[in-house]
């Protein structure tokens, strides 16, 4: 339970922070400052997601949330916690690349009852009405030898950002 609540903090010191970037990307028409509708880079990209995984992260499915701090035009660090319904809390780091909507996204988590580390490679479609996709391959590979991993998997995602 402590872990939990470490990581749940630190995901939202980092979401606060990352509020100052949220604020940073608009355009600027009549002296007014308004939040671009389309997508054309990482900042205009809606920052927090929520999503249900089927296979992938969780092994048999998995409610997950995650949060883009934008790094670049086509870059950003996605960090993200996922409650898996075989694998417990899984925190992971994502970098994502690409434009407009669509996105490569490669990364790690790591889960803590399990003790497994998992590389993870992908696509990622983030509509401008808030709806998410993501198909990704991975492989668990475990800390300790008597435990669950050695297994490659699939994962299939939909959600929605905000």
């Amino acid at each position: 339970m402590k872990k939990i609540l470490i990581i749940f903090f630190c995901f939202l010191t980092l979401n606060s922070l990352s509020h100052n970037s949220d604020s940073t990307k608009s355009v600027n028409n009549d002296s007014l400052s308004v939040k671009s509708q389309n997508v054309n880079s990482v900042y205009d990209l809606r920052k927090n997601s929520i999503y249900v995984e089927l296979g992938g992260k969780g092994v048999f499915g998995s409610l997950n949330y995650d949060r883009i701090i934008p790094v670049g035009e086509k870059s950003g660090i996605v960090l993200g916690v996922t409650v898996g319904f075989y694998v417990g809390v899984l925190p992971s780091v994502n970098y994502l690349y690409g434009k407009s909507k669509n996105f490569l996204e490669v990364g790690i988590g790591y889960s803590i009852t399990e003790q497994i580390i998992l590389p993870l490679i992908g696509y990622r479609y983030q509509g401008n009405k808030g709806f998410l996709f993501r198909v990704g391959g991975m492989y668990f590979q475990p800390v300790q030898p008597d435990s669950f991993g050695d297994i490659p998997m699939i994962g299939l995602s939909f959600g929605y950002s905000f």
